[in-house]
């Protein structure tokens, strides 16, 4: 028989595959870390590029507190204190209130590499985690009752469980031969860090234009923000070639003087949107989460939340099996992990996909029905308590 090294091998060492990795660690389960592009910046260096910002729920919130990390977040981050959502060709609004649900807050705005470094910080005190970087997997062996990992520098770890925690373009994912669906959008994600007069007040603001949405993103401090600008194929290139005065003139319009006057502070990036989702969420002793599993359009901001309620039910479910004296590579945890996670995980993935498509459309049965949806919400408040709820983190 095989010995095995780890119980088991996390591949990513991103937020969702680090934030597994500090929960697992509490049960006292030798995990391994594999990321071929494992290393972070100091966030203290000054750079061009703009925040690649997060919403983090209050439920996710709770969920860095439980690895230790939440307070150190915090001290970073800027609360949402409000949500405002503008249909600009409606002139409908909808105005999400955290008081009606009893809450201070529906969570934070923080940049990726606090995030990131908060998660990296702690892993490296866990004693019972080890990471391998720039280990590139080969090929994935599936034994009876183990997994093992061959390195393409030919060396190989074994594990009673893999989990898959890569991003949306997961080699290992494909490695394994688990498909995915994948829909091209046609539209750019423009990123860009702004700095106004006027202080946001920990408002996040969405506004549905013509081309797409226009997301004001607020920063700490009360005087900074992010843009996430969506636009079609195309016009990320040409704002990313224009002179920083062209664009902030451009813009201007965008703001309907809310924030007073606005100054681009970052470079301006541009992706391709898509959304690519995997046709099954496990595979003999392989377990998907986050990005690997769901990589959904960024209009809700609820991707790093869908991929943290992931770790959480995997938590659960391990320390479950492990409480039953069932093996962590059993196919009771398998299908009660893809099972419990299918309802959620689809729900968002058709929510934002539907969105954006409503939102987009210029054609005339789309503005009525958003504007008669907006209309519905505002009026009926169990619904709008359970959208806000459920983007607080606290429905599945």
């Amino acid at each position: 028989m095989q010995k095995i090294e780890f119980d088991i091998i996390i591949s990513g060492a991103g937020y969702i595959g680090m934030s597994l990795a500090c929960l697992l660690a509490k049960q006292n389960l030798k995990i391994a870390i594999i990321d071929n592009n494992y290393s972070y910046k100091n966030v203290n260096d000054k750079a061009k590029f703009p925040s690649r910002i997060f919403a983090i729920a209050s439920a996710s919130m709770e969920i860095f507190k439980n690895i230790g990390i939440a307070d150190q977040i915090k001290s970073h981050a800027q609360s949402i204190n409000q949500i405002l959502i503008e249909d600009c060709e409606n002139n409908e609004n909808l105005i999400f209130n955290p008081k009606d649900l009893n809450l201070q807050n529906f969570g934070f705005m923080v940049d990726e590499m606090h995030i990131l470094n908060s998660l990296n910080e702690r892993v490296k005190k866990c004693e019972n985690i080890k990471i391998y970087a720039k280990h590139e997997i080969a090929q994935v062996v599936n034994h009876p009752y183990s997994i093992e990992i061959k390195f393409s520098n030919n060396k190989n770890l074994t594990s009673r469980l893999l989990i898959v925690a890569e991003g949306k373009n997961s080699k290992t994912r494909d490695l394994l031969g688990i498909k995915t669906k994948q829909t091209n959008y046609k539209q750019d994600a423009i990123v860009f860090d702004i700095k106004h007069e006027f202080n946001h007040q920990g408002v996040a603001v969405e506004k549905f234009l013509k081309a797409g949405p226009f997301a004001l993103l607020p920063k700490k401090g009360g005087y900074e923000s992010c843009v996430v600008w969506t636009d079609q194929n195309g016009v990320g290139e040409i704002l990313a070639s224009m002179s920083k005065d062209d664009v902030t003139y451009m813009i201007k319009s965008k703001f309907d003087n809310c924030l007073g006057n606005v100054e681009i502070a970052s470079d301006i990036i541009y992706f391709p949107l898509s959304l690519v989702y995997a046709k099954s969420y496990i595979k003999d002793k392989t377990i998907l989460c986050g990005d690997a599993m769901h990589s959904i359009h960024p209009i809700a901001g609820q991707g790093l939340n869908l991929g943290l309620r992931d770790v959480q039910l995997l938590d659960e479910l391990i320390k479950e099996n492990i409480g039953l004296g069932l093996n962590i590579c059993s196919n009771n945890l398998l299908s009660q992990y893809n099972n419990k996670r299918e309802f959620d995980v689809n729900l968002m993935i058709n929510s934002t996909h539907n969105i954006n498509q409503i939102f987009s459309s210029n054609l005339i049965s789309a503005k009525i029905l958003r504007k008669a949806g907006l209309k519905i919400i505002n009026n009926l408040t169990p619904l709008k308590k359970y959208i806000m709820s459920y983007a607080s983190g606290y429905k599945n």
